[in-house]
């Protein structure tokens, strides 16, 4: 460990990854890069002359004369190197290195790109997984150009291929249940109107003629005027939360019923029990 509790990396690798080059060493480059055209006196250091950590000096028991580790940067941080050997010595040049140097910075910034389209893509497969499982999809329509993209989710919701349908308002209220068309185009008039933007629940009819409950929310994206840019939304598919919610309102609805009748019945049991106790019958002899 070095004096901040950081593992310490071996030999001339670990040199260059550790990102604290010593510009008075004659072996690095301002960039960090170690190159020398002679290896073998490194054998000869002392102590006290080696900036290595523990070196193995591997490459030059190999008999490489020439070794030079470059240093694979993105972002101010070394991912990792690449090293050069030969044989003989006096293999590389000033001019060389720096070369290389530039194409390990271009190496570097490809693999960032890579990483972060990688990280974007597991993102954007969570994602689906999540709007799977909740029935969930997702939209947004640029206000200007007018563009509207769905989610997969979207499609799935609404029983339709993404390859025959291109994604939009007038697409969505073509699927919308005709009893419930003239609530939504209401809806979508007021907000116009109003610039309020509203929840609403529908049914849908699905090309395959399945009825689906849906929640609708959106919300605006301004811009520093304060003027929308974008429109992003979601439809859920509440389907099974609508069945069991009447369900749940059935029973309550049958409870409800019984227990009234039950009570009814209690009433006038008492109301007859309190006749006959003030009314007895007479009895003439």
């Amino acid at each position: 460990m070095d004096e901040n509790g950081k593992p310490r990396l071996e030999c001339t690798c670990g040199l260059v990854l550790t990102e604290k080059p010593d510009h008075n060493n004659p072996y690095l480059t301002k960039a960090g890069s170690f190159y020398t055209n002679n290896s073998y006196p490194l054998l000869e250091l002392t102590p006290e002359e080696e900036p290595r950590f523990q070196p193995r000096n591997t490459c030059i028991h190999l008999g490489y004369g020439s070794v030079a580790i470059i240093p694979i940067r993105a972002n101010e941080t070394t991912i990792g190197t690449l090293q050069l050997n030969d044989k003989k010595t006096d293999a590389f040049t000033p001019q060389m290195i720096n070369d290389f140097e530039n194409i390990c910075l271009t190496i570097g910034n490809a693999l960032m790109r890579l990483k972060a389209e990688d990280e974007i893509r597991v993102s954007e497969e969570k994602l689906k997984e999540a709007q799977r499982i909740t029935k969930v999809g997702s939209w947004e329509r640029n206000v200007e150009t007018r563009e509207v993209r769905w989610s997969n989710e979207m499609y799935n919701i609404f029983g339709i291929n993404r390859e025959k349908y291109s994604p939009s308002l007038d697409l969505m209220v073509e699927f919308v249940h005709p009893d419930d068309k003239e609530m939504v185009l209401a809806v979508i008039n007021r907000e116009r109107a109003t610039k309020i933007l509203e929840t609403i629940r529908f049914r849908i009819l699905t090309p395959a003629g399945e009825v689906k409950h849906v929640e609708s929310r959106r919300n605006p994206i301004l811009n520093q005027e304060g003027e929308t840019i974008t429109l992003i939304g979601t439809v859920q598919d509440i389907t099974e939360i609508v069945k069991l919610e009447n369900e749940k309102n059935e029973i309550y609805a049958r409870t409800m019923l019984t227990l009234e009748t039950k009570v009814k019945e209690r009433t006038n049991e008492i109301n007859t029990q309190k006749k006959l106790h003030c009314c007895p019958t007479k009895i003439i002899i």
